[in-house]
């Protein structure tokens, strides 16, 4: 899976997990996950990484994905694509 692809499953991710009223094209790996559009907070936090556990089967030691420090869209996208299974 390239890049873009898990970018807009990450954002598909946001969307459905923060019940958000926005298209995923309206969202920009800049954009700040606290940003009005998205309005992340901590229980938000926890719902999204358990989304993006279950929509990529991402393999990471425990607690690993709760301590990373995520400020943007982008931090996700990078996670994900750290974490995902195959890669070292």
């Amino acid at each position: 899976m390239d890049r873009e692809a898990v970018a807009n499953a990450v954002k598909a991710v946001l969307v459905t997990e923060l019940d958000l009223a926005v298209p995923i094209e309206a969202i920009d790996e800049e954009d700040n996950l606290f940003s009005p559009h998205i309005r992340m907070d901590s229980l938000g936090h926890l719902r999204v990484l358990a989304g993006l556990e279950d929509r990529f089967a991402l393999r990471a030691p425990r607690g690993r994905l709760e301590e990373a420090l995520l400020e943007t869209v982008g931090d996700l996208v990078d996670l994900v694509v750290a974490h995902l299974p195959g890669r070292a």
